[in-house]
């Protein structure tokens, strides 16, 4: 694309694409993570209620035991969606400019919860495998099921959109190619 063809790409375009992105990381967190909660759930209260005859100190070690994951898990993925909500809507947002130098495929066992929150489960995609792009300012960034980068290769300059919180990771990338800052 030219310089008079590239989309727009201004302040208000990135914000609500992260709101929407954190959204649907939450939305497909909760209901991917929700079978497996109930199931520990009613396991802990069936070992609570068979033990609690015989020793009523081993009946409430079950079931902290077993609710104390599921609970843990959904308290952190719910206030890390917070957290970047409160990052987006205080604009605590940085844009970089970098190259890319690599895309590859990785499992997802070093990665284990990114395929779930980029929403790879709903769209049928997972695979065991997650694509990331590399940059040359080691940052690295796994795209999500729906956007596109396919028409990328390496030396492509891109707008990188991090969240400037504790850790600067992206949280969005756009091809200097297809889309022009506009602030």
């Amino acid at each position: 694309m030219n310089e008079s063809t590239r989309h727009p790409l201004t302040k208000e375009r990135y914000k609500a694409t992260l709101t929407q992105q954190i959204k649907q990381e939450l939305f497909v967190f909760i209901f991917s993570s929700l079978p497996y909660s109930l199931i520990f759930c009613l396991l802990a209260f069936c070992l609570y209620f068979l033990l609690n005859p015989f020793s009523p100190t081993w009946a409430i070690i079950a079931l902290v035991f077993f609710l104390l994951p599921p609970v843990a898990i959904c308290c952190h993925e719910i206030g890390r969606a917070i957290y970047r909500a409160i990052l987006v809507k205080q604009n605590k947002l940085i844009i970089i400019q970098d190259t890319m130098i690599n895309v590859s495929t990785e499992a997802c066992i070093g990665h284990p919860l990114e395929g779930l929150r980029r929403g790879r489960i709903l769209t049928g995609l997972w695979a065991g495998h997650i694509d990331i792009l590399r940059f040359s300012q080691n940052k690295k960034y796994i795209p999500g099921a729906i956007e596109q980068y396919d028409t990328s290769c390496c030396g492509d300059t891109f707008y990188i959109v991090m969240y400037n919180g504790i850790k600067q990771r992206p949280a969005l990338v756009y091809n200097t190619k297809i889309y022009e800052l506009k602030e």
